[in-house]
């Protein structure tokens, strides 16, 4: 979902695109944004790998399940519109899925970054993975990722909350599925 981004969204397209995993699709939601971002999406039309819609702001909620619903891939990773990818993400975590069919979600460490994109820090990272962490705190970082078919077996998001709509998300994906964690900083955060 993108709601006010029009500053930031091209270069998260962009390190999709220009992933060294090529088989992607892009799903965007613009939420009813009011800045410039439909005239940057527009840009992208012929672009075959990207969807795009708009809606009324209706919350990231609402924003996150109208995207998810459109996604055509087995493997969905969430990317926010001010953020983005590292080159290598998609390639890392694809394999990680191939190696463990059973595994229903791969999420990675990440980069806490600047407004201009300069690095401040590495994110704070616990090793490994700890569903019963889950309970005091959201463990699972930015670079989140899931199987569909995972995905579709859980309630609808609450859309009650307008915040920690991703940690609400996180719970009930860890609730039934196992995830992995891949400690390689592959997302950037601002």
């Amino acid at each position: 979902p993108t709601y006010d981004c029009g500053k930031y969204i091209k270069k998260a397209i962009t390190s999709v695109l220009t992933q060294t995993y090529e088989k992607v699709e892009i799903i965007i939601c613009n939420d009813g944004s009011t800045d410039n971002t439909e005239k940057i999406l527009k840009e992208y039309n012929s672009e075959e790998k990207i969807t795009w819609f708009t809606q009324k702001n209706q919350g990231i909620a609402y924003a996150t399940e109208n995207a998810i619903a459109k996604c055509k891939g087995q493997v969905i990773v969430q990317l926010d519109a001010d953020d983005w990818l590292e080159p290598t993400a998609l390639q890392d975590i694809v394999a990680i899925y191939n190696d463990n069919p059973n595994l229903g979600g791969v999420y990675t460490d990440y980069n806490i970054v600047k407004e201009d994109g300069t690095l401040i820090e590495k994110g704070p990272s616990i090793p490994g993975y700890n569903p019963n962490l889950m309970l005091t705190r959201n463990v699972v970082h930015p670079m989140r990722s899931f199987r569909k078919i995972i995905y579709q077996q859980i309630s609808e998001l609450n859309k009650e909350i307008s915040n920690a709509v991703d940690y609400d998300l996180q719970m009930r994906l860890s609730e039934i599925t196992d995830f992995y964690h891949l400690e390689k900083s592959l997302y950037n955060y601002r």
